[in-house]
């Protein structure tokens, strides 16, 4: 061999190709989940929005006639409404709790003290 090389072999070109394309690859799959996960992130800060304003209505609605409002869908998202002694130690029926977004609230019903849950989950989850 001479000392006067000035090129890469045909082996070299291919492994930096592979390396190259293996590289390419991870980025490229990393870049699809972190837009998966954004999407995720805002239809939960979407579900949770609506939860916390359908929990104040609610409190307004029992601070005025005594009662929760009747379960609803609010922009595609079912809202669940419960006013109950104890504390609720699941979600309604039918629901998991990857599927529904669920705050709670101690509110005054007539002197006593009663747990409003409201439960916001997607239609036919």
């Amino acid at each position: 061999m001479s000392n006067d090389e000035r090129g890469a072999t045909l082996l070299e070109v291919l492994g930096a190709a592979v390396i190259l394309g293996i590289v390419v690859i991870l980025f490229s799959n990393l870049f699809g989940y972190s837009l998966l996960a954004g999407k995720r992130s805002s239809d939960l800060l979407d579900v949770r929005g609506v939860a916390e304003q359908e929990l104040h209505l609610a409190r307004a609605a029992i601070k005025q006639n005594g009662q929760t409002p009747a379960d609803r869908t609010v922009n595609g998202l079912f809202v669940d409404y419960s006013l109950t002694v104890q504390p609720p130690t699941s979600p309604p029926a039918g629901r998991t709790q990857s599927e529904a977004f669920t705050l709670q609230a101690v509110v005054s019903v007539q002197g006593s003290p009663r747990w409003l849950t409201v439960t916001v989950s997607r239609e036919g989850a």
